[in-house]
């Protein structure tokens, strides 16, 4: 049920345009899964800080 409750969640802040700083570390895991879903969500600046790559093509 983890992971249905944080693709609800990036989803909703991809309705609602927002941006993600994902400090959990099963947030990463998600996004850095799928990260043509998800990627786009956390500034560029930031993925590094949580291990996320620079562009949505990696």
């Amino acid at each position: 049920y983890a992971k249905l409750l944080v693709e609800t969640a990036l989803d909703d802040a991809a309705t609602q345009h927002l941006k993600v700083a994902p400090y959990c570390s099963y947030i990463s895991k998600v996004i850095a899964d799928q990260p043509e879903k998800y990627l786009g969500l956390v500034p560029q600046e930031i993925r590094a800080q949580f291990g996320l790559p620079g562009d949505t093509t990696k």
